[in-house]
């Protein structure tokens, strides 16, 4: 048995298993969170090339790699942390069925889109993840929208703006291995970065190729926006990691990770103000995935220990505070379809989530995202002063932003008297907080395992 198989090629086969079954709403919803939990235990507890059973002078174990059609599929230990964040994202959106209306396509088509996700992170050449991420777009796209109907503009501009960065990457896979056989001709190097760039800009939503996220956050259901944007989020983050971790000469040039610093004070400052200026409120996800891009970016920026550790910090946080905001905002609309003007309510529970959540976005001390952004706010300071200003102009419009959020939201309720949830939604949102708070509050017990995601990456020192 090897690792691709488990992680790759069962949730593969599980897909297909609960599409055949996906009009069974209860049996798919909890085969998909059943397997989907065992996915993630297995891949915490599991050691790849290392026999975990014996049978006298027989072992059992493991193998990291798998080769089909001369290509290899392979994870280390460090590769299973990533593979259990996927995982994660998949049993959280998963379980959203218990409090909002997901369709039944969603848990199948969401399981293929995790194993194709995972097939591109492991891949190797590590350039053919342009191929399987196209393949993912497209399958994004089904889950968008509706059978028999057309697909709407935001759609349209995310298959488009997806889409070109593809010929961007494959065609700086042809100037890499110039460089490798020329490591001195300066303009392959500068053709290489430039065609990088733009691929990777395409590919994250870099300001101004951003304007397809909040269109399709205003068009499509918040939770399905939110699994998509997260996904494509952590997975081109830590593609991005692979190529700095692969060629020497990236992690060498200095001016490399000043476009990046720049990069990543843009992202924030636009991703917060465009928040705040946004009356749509489910247009939000779209800004706040912006905001979360451009820190991690600003990570990269650092080309040092502290700013690998700050960069793969940020990943539990931003699943979590993410994904419940998504589900938040997904049962709003529910809420506001389903019921008439003068019935329209929100329980005082639902407000508290949106401030937990926002409030780990802003990084506030005693919330999950606070060591990563401290961490980044000393490494900036040490490099520029003037760091601090950019970063702090990007945290104050974000929290204006969240201020003028919740005040909006408060406007939706009409009474704050007698509001009940049913018993299992509010079991749900509390579950959810206490698993936030916990972590702020123990960010030690849970946010250091992270850091083992750093030992995929043995050339990042």
């Amino acid at each position: 048995m090897s690792a691709p198989v488990i992680w790759i090629g069962l949730p593969g086969i599980m897909s297909l298993v609960l599409w055949y079954f996906r009009r069974n709403e209860r049996k798919t919803l909890f085969w998909g969170l059943g397997f989907s939990l065992f996915l993630i235990i297995t891949s915490l507890i599991t050691h790849v090339d290392k026999a975990f059973f014996q049978i006298g002078s027989t072992s059992f174990q493991i193998n990291s790699s798998l080769t089909i059609l001369g290509r290899t599929f392979s994870f280390g230990n460090g590769d299973l942390i990533i593979v259990s964040l996927l995982f994660i994202i998949l049993f959280l959106f998963t379980s959203m069925a218990f409090v909002i209306d997901v369709p039944i396509k969603f848990v199948p088509t969401a399981f293929l889109i995790v194993s194709l996700f995972l097939a591109a992170l492991s891949v190797q050449p590590f350039l053919y993840a342009a191929l399987i991420l196209e393949i993912c777009v497209i399958l994004a796209v089904v889950l968008f929208t509706d059978f028999g109907s057309q697909p709407s503009k935001g759609v349209l501009r995310f298959i488009i703006y997806q889409t070109l960065a593809l010929p961007f990457i494959l065609t700086s896979g042809w100037v890499l291995s110039a460089i490798e056989a020329n490591p001195t001709e300066t303009k392959l190097i500068i053709q290489a970065l430039i065609l990088l760039g733009l691929g990777f800009s395409f590919w994250v939503g870099v300001f101004p190729f951003n304007s397809w996220m909040p269109q399709i956050a205003s068009e499509k259901p918040p939770f399905e926006v939110g699994f998509i944007l997260l996904m494509f989020n952590i997975v081109v983050l830590v593609l991005i990691m692979r190529y700095l971790d692969g060629f020497v000469w990236l992690r060498d040039d200095a001016k490399i990770f000043t476009v990046l610093r720049i990069l990543g004070f843009l992202m924030t400052i636009t991703g917060s103000l465009f928040f705040l200026m946004e009356e749509n409120i489910y247009r939000t996800t779209a800004y706040i995935i912006s905001f979360e891009t451009g820190l991690s970016i600003l990570s990269l920026s650092l080309n040092k220990a502290t700013g690998w550790d700050a960069f793969v910090l940020m990943f539990l946080p931003r699943i979590l505070a993410v994904s419940q905001w998504s589900m938040l905002l997904s049962f709003i609309q529910q809420n506001e379809i389903n019921k008439n003007e003068e019935e329209k309510i929100i329980n005082p529970l639902i407000l508290f989530g949106f401030a937990i959540a926002s409030l780990t976005l802003a990084g506030l001390p005693l919330l999950p995202a606070f060591p990563s952004r401290l961490l980044l706010l000393t490494e900036l300071i040490q490099i520029n002063p003037l760091n601090i200003v950019w970063l702090m102009i990007s945290n104050v419009l974000l929290i204006a932003a969240i201020i003028k959020f919740l005040r909006n939201i408060s406007f939706r309720v009409k009474t704050w008297s007698s509001i009940k949830l049913p018993i299992v939604e509010e079991i749900y949102h509390g579950l959810f907080l206490g698993i936030i708070i916990i972590i702020g509050i123990f960010p030690q017990f849970f946010l250091q395992s992270m850091l083992a995601i750093l030992g995929a990456f043995p050339n990042l020192k």
